[in-house]
């Protein structure tokens, strides 16, 4: 569930307990035990030290960066029966905060959307051949952000090398659609994120992915609102600094 190295696992130990002297052997243990780890994640000092330097971690690991913003997200949207979110430019109520927190209860969901936030500190640019017909090639440039570049580069490809594009596409839809709410694409982005989400599982994506891929995709619109109203209240003017997308 979490893929940590030693080197943050010790960050986040030492963050939570600055005066313990087996540092190391804490994070030997949380290694190997992931609810350890949850509960360091969800620490309070842990996230009062992140919102002081969110560059420190986000430099060493974003995963882990993200992955404790997300469970604030869950402590705080305990307490609430709406979030407040912009329509047409104004700011509305909006009563539909449960299905968000039941969605971010399941540590193996939060584990991936902190993963798919993660991605996004740094976009990537491929260069790909595919084959059009026998003998003939054509050279597709795709950046992992870019949705019309990855759509059209999914259609190209053979049918079984599709399921982790369309889960790419589908993770791009979602990051769009909630980091950047405001948007006017937000509900095609939603239309988008869902089949493309569907299309991943129609294909095969591999068998450990496939619970928590559905989950996200019969809960997209919750999944988006947990990553609106963390980038609303505690990231603000430093997504722009944190995602290389928001340049």
């Amino acid at each position: 569930m979490w893929h940590f190295d030693r080197q943050t696992i010790e960050l986040l130990v030492r963050v939570v307990s600055p005066d313990i002297t087996e540092a190391a052997r804490v994070a030997r243990a949380a290694e190997r035990e992931p609810r350890l780890l949850s509960r360091i994640l969800q620490e309070p000092r842990l996230h009062a030290w992140l919102f002081e330097r969110p560059h420190e971690m986000v430099s060493v690991s974003p995963h882990a960066f993200f992955a404790a913003l997300l469970y604030r997200v869950r402590r705080d949207l305990a307490t609430r029966t709406f979030t407040r979110e912009r329509d047409s430019g104004r700011l509305v109520l909006v009563f539909d905060v449960e299905q968000t927190r039941r969605l971010l209860e399941a540590d193996e969901i939060l584990a991936y959307l902190s993963w798919v936030l993660a991605s996004f500190v740094r976009i990537h640019t491929i260069t790909r051949r595919v084959r059009v017909r026998p003998s003939v090639w054509r050279t597709y440039t795709v950046s992992d952000y870019d949705l019309g570049s990855l759509l059209g580069y999914v259609h190209r490809l053979e049918p079984d090398r599709r399921p982790v594009i369309y889960r790419r596409i589908g993770e791009v839809a979602l990051f769009q659609s909630g980091v950047f709410s405001d948007m006017p694409t937000r509900t095609d982005l939603v239309r988008v994120g869902v089949d493309a989400y569907q299309r991943a599982l129609a294909g095969g994506v591999m068998p450990e992915e496939a619970d928590v891929i559905e989950s996200v995709r019969d809960s997209f619109r919750p999944a988006s609102k947990a990553f609106t109203f963390m980038a609303d209240h505690y990231l603000g003017s430093l997504r722009s600094r944190v995602f290389t997308a928001a340049r």
